[in-house]
């Protein structure tokens, strides 16, 4: 090889390590732990709350509309041959206009009887007596819990941590409004925040065992409480909660004198694990799908997987299943298909099934001609339904007579209600 031949090469060799390294060192500039983290937290939010777009997005608009203003839901059906109310139509008409809510059941021409409900009370309005039922809204769970019923069963706190992360499960909270409402807010509460690069750790992706980069973030006392403040705020506007209740959310969201650890578990610049580490407590957050990481969610607390709380979505374009299951118990699902829609739910000992076929949807309403209900087998129902995004401006409830305070029932009051239940049973008999 001539000598100028080996200048050329050791010439490129040369310019070839120059860029090398120059690149090298742009990397190492960019590719920072935080811009690491950042990015895969942007991708993870472009794909937050992903699982509802498999419903049909008019189904999707009008559900949305009237749960955040309000409208109606008409339910006509007819009893099935069960161990109540067989044979007999059963009527049912919600209106509500975002502040409150009224519900008018009739069962054939025997018993009817409204349902009231708003931020502070749920009045139950019958004509068996002169008046009705009273259940307070605002400490509710405190309330059942120290009554009689609360030895049958009790309720947990709405704004226990636990309740939190199932509502969020749930979808009732979500992260993309939370980031999208409160991005400012935590921005400048992470602004002091370093990120230190750790390890290659597992992770599970579509049942696999693959290999991530992990990210810690230790966040001091300060840092974390302006977070949790970002975190009650929002929770406090999507409820529309009271001082009381943001009190009790602030106390169940606490953080400890040392701050929070958060260990991130990125692959691809996706985010695919989170632990959160609070005082004595680890929490986990598992995105494990393969496709849209959302797809499939695994949460639990201290490594207890046994009684992870886990939430599977499959599926595409109107046609798709959904999936939460508490250990090792399916809890809810929800089918969707062209036609309608199959939905379980199975807790503590309550069983409720509904399938609506027959769908029809226009721009205000959703309506099924095809639906049947039942409920622990004790009720079975077949009819129709249509949930609709406007509602009647007429509708209303009238009170009248005394309200018995169910929850603080009197011995005597006692007395009263069960004539009142026998009475009702003797009308459903015929008698």
């Amino acid at each position: 090889m001539g000598t100028k031949k080996k200048t050329v090469i050791i010439a490129a060799a040369a310019g070839a390590a120059v860029i090398c390294a120059g690149l090298f060192g742009i990397y190492k500039y960019f590719v920072t732990p935080e811009r690491v983290v950042a990015l895969s937290l942007m991708n993870a939010y472009e794909r937050l709350d992903g699982a509802f777009d498999h419903i049909d997005k008019l189904d999707m608009d009008i559900i949305k509309d009237h749960a955040e203003k309000g409208g109606k839901i008409t339910f006509s059906a007819e009893a099935a041959e069960s161990m109540m109310l067989g044979g007999m139509p059963v009527e049912l008409t919600v209106n509500s206009d975002g502040s409150c809510s009224v519900a008018d059941i009739s069962f054939y021409d025997r018993v009817s009887f409204q349902i009231y409900r708003d931020s502070e009370q749920t009045l139950v309005n019958t004509p068996l007596f002169g008046g009705g039922f009273y259940l307070p809204v605002d400490g509710f769970a405190d309330e059942w819990n120290s009554s009689i019923f609360g030895s049958i069963a009790q309720v947990p706190d709405e704004y226990d941590p636990a309740e939190i992360a199932w509502k969020t499960v749930k979808g009732e909270y979500s992260f993309s409004e939370f980031i999208g409402s409160y991005g400012e807010e935590l921005k400048a509460a992470l602004s002091g925040v370093r990120l230190e690069k750790g390890g290659k750790v597992n992770v599970i992706i579509n049942n696999d065992t693959e290999r991530a980069d992990s990210y810690t973030a230790d966040i001091g006392k300060e840092e974390a409480d302006k977070l949790v403040s970002a975190a009650v705020d929002y929770i406090c506007e999507k409820d529309g909660a009271n001082e009381e209740q943001r009190q009790k959310i602030t106390e169940s969201l606490s953080v400890p004198e040392n701050g929070i650890n958060i260990v991130f578990k990125v692959k691809d610049l996706m985010l695919r694990e989170a632990e959160i580490t609070i005082g004595e407590n680890k929490y986990t957050a598992a995105l494990t799908g393969e496709n849209d990481p959302f797809d499939d969610m695994t949460f639990y607390k201290n490594d207890d997987t046994k009684n992870a709380v886990r939430r599977s979505v499959r599926g595409s374009n109107g046609v798709f299943s959904d999936k939460i299951s508490m250990g090792g118990t399916t809890v809810f699902t929800i089918e969707g298909s062209a036609d309608g829609y199959d939905i379980r739910y199975n807790m503590d000992g309550i069983t409720f099934d509904l399938s609506a076929r027959g769908k029809i949807t226009d721009e205000h309403s959703m309506s099924f001609s095809d639906v049947s209900v039942n409920f622990n087998d004790l009720i079975e129902l077949d009819g129709s339904l249509t949930v609709s995004n406007e509602y009647d401006s007429d509708f209303g409830f009238t009170r009248s007579g005394e309200y018995v305070d169910l929850l603080n029932i009197t011995e005597d009051e006692w007395e009263a209600v069960s004539g009142t239940l026998l009475g009702a049973f003797d009308l459903f008999s015929g008698n």
